[in-house]
């Protein structure tokens, strides 16, 4: 970065083909810095955005950035705290310009009416291939009759209702409206509480020639949230076979003859499958082995109806992913599961609430040589197996043990198992204290990012811990922790390079605490906090930020709507954002 400000003076020497293939090295906090070294490099550096994550409401900050981006391919409204529908209508009415290839509204609401306005604008219309409406408002058959007479060249669509309603929700005239004017759609992925059924799963099967990715996912508070049964599913794999991915979920048994298990060979270009709380049998993964699919991801959780002998005649050399869970599967199981040549290639596996201890582990690390990420998530790591011999695995980079039983020993156990891990999840590991957290800081030095969210001690480290400082470590989680101010100094001291930091919920924290903080880490850029009002005031620390000049790293600072007791002063919001910095508010 010094570099390239000291080369400042002579950008114009240098064609912008040139400054382009430099800055696309860089990552987007520092294409954010170059772009205020001089003029020539804030022009090209806009170029060279293709995603927005909008957040401030103010409608009219989005304005000045679609006309300062005018190459974005993406807009992602997730963390966007204004009123959609204004930003979604600011949108149609952009210069010609502007190609948005994806939209995402997740959790968020909007009208019909403003989806038909986007539609109208001829470049939305003509590129727009991804829209994402997972968990937003209730999706309605009119609702789906607008995006597919708006977009007819998309290619991936994620609708998602969660939420009961009187009115009904989208049916098989919703889905079937799709499916006859979506002609490239390659992806669907539909959640929730919907009415559709078997004919609509043929309607998408028949009438979306590209479809390659399918996903039916129902409610999980609802048994009856899907009406689809074997009969579509079977149906849909027969009439595509140029499917890649299946996932679907409480999918019932039917009176036809024609079934998953007797259809599954007709996909042979099947490369993840996912089963969830269904039926799921031994002859069905018996058939799924003779029809040799190149697997990659295999997935179930919940289902009922398999035993292990099943799982293991799934054996497939190709597997790269393989999930399970709340599942009746003991580390003997896991055992007969893992031998054979079909483990060479995983490098992701993903057990979550099965009765697995810490000997499972211990097999996942010397059997899986291509392991990357274990997702060992509410299980027994207690570290009573101490007569399992160690082994380091230096290809293992990223590790979650959230809601286990895992003690500090056993932290110890695995810093030195995995001394290459870069990612360390404990959410809800309650036995864990700062002993174990030093122990593992220690060990595996790389760690970018600790999830401790939950902790139940005031200090993740000791003041005077054997651990100097911990400079690879980037982001840290303690989002409803009992972390106070004294924990929080020793932070700051001990992690001096954090960039994100996330508060949100530590009611020991106070508004002190969070001061000292921010002036002992110079390169924190996201500050979340959200916790008791009395103890932490908002718009005191804001004031303070300004009136001090603690900003020049800070590029967003988040806080829970329950911790502003007073109405932000007027202007003050504006006076961070002249600063580069966003104050948002969430919850």
């Amino acid at each position: 970065m010094s570099k390239l400000l000291k080369l400042a003076e002579g950008a114009e020497a240098l064609p912008s083909e040139c400054w382009e293939l430099a800055f696309n090295r860089l990552n987007e906090d520092d294409l954010k810095s170059v772009s205020l070294v001089c003029k020539d490099f804030l022009a090209t550096s806009s170029l060279l955005k293709k995603s927005l994550k909008p957040k401030h409401h103010d409608v009219r900050l989005l304005s000045r950035h679609l006309k300062r981006f005018t190459q974005l391919k993406e807009i992602d409204f997730k963390g966007f705290e204004g009123y959609l529908d204004e930003a979604i209508c600011e949108i149609a009415r952009s210069s010609g310009l502007l190609c948005l290839e994806t939209l995402c509204f997740a959790g968020k609401s909007f009208k019909s009416q403003s989806l038909r306005e986007l539609g109208l604008n001829p470049n939305m219309k003509k590129n727009l291939k991804h829209l994402n409406c997972l968990g937003t408002k209730l999706l309605h058959d009119n609702d789906l009759v607008v995006i597919a007479n708006s977009f007819s060249n998309l290619e991936q669509l994620n609708i998602e209702n969660y939420y009961p309603s009187s009115r009904p929700i989208f049916t098989n005239d919703g889905i079937k409206s799709l499916a006859s004017k979506l002609k490239v759609l390659k992806k669907l992925s539909i959640a929730g509480v919907h009415l559709f059924s078997d004919p609509s799963v043929i309607a998408l099967s028949l009438n979306c020639a590209r479809l390659e990715h399918v996903e039916i996912m129902g409610s999980p508070r609802y048994n009856d949230s899907v009406k689809v049964t074997e009969h579509g599913i079977g149906l849909l794999l027969r009439n595509r076979p140029n499917l890649k991915y299946l996932s679907i979920a409480r999918i019932k048994k039917s009176w036809s003859k024609i079934t998953i298990e007797n259809s599954i060979s007709h996909a042979k270009s099947l490369t993840s499958l996912g089963f969830y709380c269904m039926d799921i049998s031994d002859k069905l993964l018996m058939e799924i082995r003779k029809a040799k699919l190149q697997l990659k991801l295999f997935q179930i959780g919940r289902c009922s109806g398999f035993t292990v002998s099943g799982l293991v005649m799934l054996d497939s050399k190709y597997l790269h992913h393989f999930a399970i869970s709340d599942a009746d599967i003991v580390d003997a199981d896991m055992e007969l599961i893992l031998k054979g040549d079909h483990v060479a290639n995983l490098t992701c596996v993903d057990i979550a609430a099965c009765p697995v201890t810490t000997s499972t582990l211990f097999l996942l690390s010397t059997q899986c040589c291509s392991l990357v990420d274990i997702r060992f998530r509410g299980a027994k790591l207690n570290g009573e197996d101490n007569n399992i011999p160690l082994s380091k695995n230096h290809k293992l980079q990223k590790l979650d043990l959230c809601y286990s039983d895992v003690t500090d020993e056993m932290l110890e156990r695995i810093g030195l198992m995995f001394p290459s891990l870069k990612l360390l999840s404990l959410d809800g590991c309650s036995r864990v204290t700062s002993r174990g957290i030093e122990a593992i800081l220690k060990s595996c030095k790389n760690i970018t990012e600790l999830n401790l969210r939950g902790y139940t001690k005031a200090k993740m480290m000791e003041a005077n811990s054997e651990v100097e400082q911990v400079n690879n470590l980037e982001e840290l989680i303690l989002e409803d922790s009992a972390i106070d101010d004294e924990g929080l100094a020793v932070i700051a001291t001990k992690c001096p390079q954090l960039v994100h930091l996330n508060l949100n919920g530590c009611r020991e924290v106070t508004t002190n605490g969070i001061k000292q903080m921010v002036k002992n880490i110079k390169t924190l850029r996201r500050l979340t906090v959200g916790s008791d009002p009395e103890k932490v005031n908002s718009i005191e620390f804001l004031e303070w930020m300004l009136s001090t000049g603690y900003l020049a790293s800070l590029k967003e600072i988040r806080f829970l709507k329950e911790s502003i007791l007073t109405i932000m002063p007027e202007g003050l919001d504006k006076a961070f954002m002249d600063r580069g910095c966003i104050t948002s508010f969430f919850g």
